[in-house]
């Protein structure tokens, strides 16, 4: 009978225990006492901040951070090609064609870690560039049919139109017309995970 009665209050102080454990952190957590959910928006704060402050498009070195002030945030880069972006931030950018390039960051909070992953596009131009070199491709004037290259540094695509197919089609064709004609060409830059804003430019077929 003693040793049932031994038995009943081991088990029942066991429970007191468990139930002391959760009261004070009934949500998982860490060892200051922050619950899971604390450190899950500790962890989204850390890197909404890096995703705002990395450019999807870099031309030159760039800063990495590596430290968040507010949560003594240690963070910690990787690069998937470090011959293009190294871990450091420097960019070997090659002249002659844009790279995609995954880097992969640590964020530490404490004993706690978590990754996360975020592309770039290593590129010789920015898409405003790129937008300049395909507009320069129509002289203000056209009198003739005209070879249109809508790729560039490899990553880079324009898609494009003509208002008026009558006088200039979506080939580069032209149509003499009876009179000199106004008309626009509309166009997007894309370029992997990024499509620019539609823009245009103003041209003239010539009589």
């Amino acid at each position: 009978m003693k040793n049932k009665i031994f038995f009943v209050i081991l088990i029942l102080f066991g429970l007191f225990l468990i139930g002391c454990s959760q009261g004070d952190n009934p949500s998982g957590g860490n060892e200051n006492g922050e619950s899971g959910s604390e450190l899950d928006a500790k962890f989204s704060e850390v890197s909404a901040y890096i995703k705002e402050n990395i450019p999807y498009f870099v031309t030159e070195d760039i800063y990495l951070i590596d430290y968040y002030d507010e949560y003594n945030a240690i963070i910690e880069w990787t690069s998937s090609d470090e011959d293009v972006l190294d871990s450091s931030g420097a960019a070997y950018v090659n002249k002659q064609k844009a790279s995609e390039v995954t880097l992969t960051y640590k964020i530490i909070l404490g004993d706690n870690e978590k990754e996360e992953n975020l592309n770039v596009i290593v590129s010789p131009a920015t898409p405003e560039e790129v937008s300049e070199r395909f507009a320069k491709q129509f002289a203000a004037y056209i009198t003739r049919d005209q070879e249109i290259k809508e790729s560039f540094y490899e990553l880079f695509t324009i898609d494009w139109v003509s208002t008026n197919t009558n006088v200039f089609t979506n080939e580069g064709i032209y149509i003499k017309p009876v009179e000199d004609t106004k008309f626009e060409v509309k166009y997007v830059v894309k370029c992997k995970d990024y499509t620019s804003e539609e823009l245009s430019k103003q041209l003239t077929m010539k009589n």
